[in-house]
């Protein structure tokens, strides 16, 4: 690494920044903080019977101080991981520090205020100019004060007898913060750059160098882990000690299995077999105690597995196996598996990658179907960047670069939705589009205009397309388009039936889920507090009316069971007659109108 200096702010520089704003001429914000901070002053001692004067404030003070650096300090790590990207992140990263060092000023913090004056220090010294201009212009009087301190701090002539403290302050951070190596570089950088000819800044720009470089290092590493799949750097399997089960108590230990589980045993579809292996491999950690029945689990999940081409639970299966038994080879067991699945363009992608895991056009395919079809986005994009597609490689990555603020995100989004318009294969599309509305909604409340209006029009769009996934599906915030995609009995609730009998009962043991419309409203007088209002099932919005955890809002569509308790919606559980209603909690005088549908929906035992 070169030892060249950090770029200083020149003289041109502080002169554009000088024309920004009158207020500049005001105060200066930064005050004495170039200099040594003055320990506080001691308590004064109380009168006798005097109770001790309450330090809560300063505590309060120094709590909102470190958490601003905190916030501070996260954005200039944001800073220095791509200076182009995040530009503005370090006048970000200022704003906090200065308003971190109104609240440290209260509580005579010397080590608070060194390391606030620090951070402003490095600030200043980072400024882009064009970037600084422009964000200034967007950000207005908060980045004028921000950097006005900046620049009181930078300017400050701090005198040659402050060279040992202020590299002892360094020295003890580094000391007591070993592995946070931009903070220590960011210390003694301000020690190098306000002492230059002084033995403690030559040392001082030493130690800085090296926490740069340590810095690197550690970024490099972290890079190529942020790229490694599950093939490229599979896990260390410590091998099991204990034996493996006789072939009698293995027989013996399927058949509980079996009869424990007998309901999953009795289907025979795919999605059924998929199921049933994720869960024997989930509960399988209860049953240690027992070596032929966690035998058993294990083994039966990595069939199943294998049978409905179900490729993560296989390899966790066996891996577990493995890891808990003496003479089972991990990767000729997941050889052999794969192998059994002829035919199928996964497991032979799968094959290829455990004998080598860079390989592109496998990588490719395994990538698609952990992303695509198990919904396992981790460990698939890791892959896909090791792809042999160039545009999917590139969005995967622009993922794993995890994006901070609304426009990559949305750039993201255009790109997955892009790629979803030219897909053609069933599940490729819809994986890829399900992506593309993920990111989509995340930045949506946050536009506006007409950069709004596409991304809602895009957002109704892949709705429509995409089918329900029951698996992954949030049932309190469902849209339309997935209400209407819902395969069950549809019930018209009305408002103004106290009492609304649907015409249905449920068995003893029978559950279904009740799903109302999203979009549905009905007009009622939820009680003496709320009113009379239009609502929708979940009635009355929390931030107009106070209720506890365990209350519905006024207004909401409740549904119960006979005599039993009543609910939001949600599971109902048999035996008995089944029954609608508005939630009033006080008083109401009966004037209501209007519907709000629900479909109601088997249960799956396993819900």
């Amino acid at each position: 690494m070169s030892t060249k200096k950090p770029h200083l702010v020149t003289i041109s520089t502080l002169l554009v920044l000088a024309a920004l704003g009158s207020a500049w001429a005001a105060e200066d914000p930064a005050g004495d903080i170039g200099k040594t901070p003055a320990p506080p002053p001691p308590a004064a001692e109380a009168e006798e019977g005097e109770a001790p004067a309450d330090n809560a404030q300063s505590r309060i003070a120094k709590g909102k101080a470190t958490g601003l650096v905190r916030e501070g300090m996260d954005l200039v790590r944001r800073f220095n991981e791509d200076k182009t990207r995040n530009a503005t992140a370090i006048v970000d990263a200022a704003i906090c520090f200065t308003s971190a060092r109104k609240f440290a000023d209260t509580t005579g913090d010397t080590d608070l205020i060194g390391e606030i004056q620090a951070n402003l220090f490095w600030c200043k010294k980072q400024m882009d100019l064009p970037a600084l201009q422009d964000y200034v212009a967007r950000k207005g009087d908060e980045a004028t004060h921000a950097l006005k301190a900046m620049d009181a701090v930078a300017a400050v002539k701090v005198d040659a007898s402050e060279a040992a403290s202020y590299f002892a302050r360094a020295e003890k951070f580094a000391g007591s913060n070993a592995e946070d190596h931009l903070q220590i570089a960011i210390r003694f950088l301000e020690v190098a750059e306000r002492f230059p000819g002084a033995t403690q800044g030559t040392e001082a720009n030493k130690r800085a160098l090296a926490a740069q470089q340590a810095l690197m290092k550690k970024a490099a590493e972290a890079a190529v882990a942020a790229r490694q799949t599950r093939f490229t750097k599979p896990v260390k399997l410590v091998p099991g000690a204990t034996a493996v089960p006789a072939a009698q108590a293995q027989k013996e230990a399927l058949a509980l299995v079996k009869k424990s589980y007998q309901k999953g045993y009795a289907k025979k579809d795919v999605p059924a077999k998929r199921r049933l292996a994720r869960k024997l491999l989930e509960e399988s950690a209860k049953n240690k105690s027992d070596v032929a029945v966690y035998h058993q689990m294990l083994s039966e999940s990595i069939r199943l597995a294998g049978e409905s081409e179900d490729y993560e639970p296989l390899l966790d299966g066996i891996d577990r196996l493995a890891s808990s038994y003496t003479g089972v080879d991990a990767l000729q067991e997941k050889k052999a598996a794969l192998k059994k699945m002829t035919g199928k363009a996964t497991a032979t992608s799968i094959l290829k990658l455990l004998e080598t895991p860079e390989d592109p056009a496998a990588n490719l395919a395994a990538g698609k179907w952990f992303c695509f079809s198990a919904r396992r986005w981790n460990d698939g994009l890791r892959m896909l960047v090791l792809g042999s597609d160039e545009a999917l490689a590139k969005v995967a990555q622009m993922e794993l670069d995890k994006p901070a603020n609304p426009d990559e995100k949305l750039l993201i989004a255009d790109a997955w939705y892009e790629l979803g318009k030219k897909a053609t294969a069933k599940d490729e599309k819809i994986g890829i589009m399900g992506r593309a509305m993920l990111w989509y909604q995340q930045v949506a409340k946050k536009l506006e205009g007409i950069a709004k209006e596409k991304v809602d029009k895009r957002l109704v769009e892949i709705d429509k397309l995409l089918p329900l996934d029951l698996d992954n599906v949030d049932w309190g915030n469902l849209t339309a388009s997935q209400w209407d995609k819902l395969k069950g009995k549809m019930v018209a609730v009305q408002a103004r039936v106290d009492r609304f009998d649907p015409g249905f009962s449920l068995a003893a043991g029978e559950r279904v889920r009740i799903v109302a419309h999203p979009t549905d409203q009905w007009t009622v007088t939820g009680g003496f507090y709320s009113g009379k209002g239009t609502f929708g099932w979940k009635g009355r919005s929390e931030e107009f009316y106070y209720y506890s955890a365990r209350e519905a809002a006024p207004g909401a569509l409740m549904v119960w069971v006979e005599n039993g308790d009543k609910s939001n919606c949600g599971i109902i559980s048999g035996p008995g007659r089944v029954f609608f209603s508005p939630n009033i909690t006080w008083y109401s005088d009966g004037d209501r109108s209007g519907q709000i549908r629900v479909k109601v929906l088997a249960v799956d035992d396993e819900e």
